[in-house]
């Protein structure tokens, strides 16, 4: 018992260390938004190893943003509505700063996994990445 507590002691520190500001970070890969999708409908698990909790920079054209009291807190990035990356802001940005009709952004943040089946009858999926930033 003293050892599955320590584990998960172990476990809870680690996760806790880990990226705190993506903006300083250099990106371990770099992609497009439907390249990232696709690496995880191609094989969900090799991708899941591959790019969970790394910095990921992905470009793609903004299909929506996520306004919170009028600040932007999310994005979403897809050329077509069945392969989304699905981002959540480290800092929020005013609406001034960014907006849809912006066209294709560069984003770099922690990928967190994929939201999608590629055995499933519905096409794509989404790729979540969080505590990110726009890439200047």
């Amino acid at each position: 018992m003293k050892k599955l507590f320590f584990l998960f002691l172990t476990a809870a520190i680690l996760s806790s260390c880990g990226h705190d500001d993506t903006a300083d970070e250099t990106p371990a890969f770099t992609m497009s938004s439907d390249d990232a999708v696709a690496a995880f409908l191609d094989n969900q698990e090799a991708a899941t190893k591959k790019y969970v909790d790394q910095i990921i920079q992905i470009s793609g054209p903004i299909m929506e943003l996520q306004k919170e009291n009028g600040n932007v807190v999310g994005v979403k990035l897809s050329s077509d509505e069945f392969n989304i990356v699905n981002v959540s802001l480290q800092y929020p940005t005013t609406a001034d700063e960014i907006s849809e009709s912006d066209g294709i952004v560069t984003i770099k943040g922690v990928c967190s996994g994929f939201l999608g089946d590629s055995e499933s009858m519905l096409p794509g999926g989404t790729v979540e990445l969080k505590r990110a930033t726009f890439v200047q």
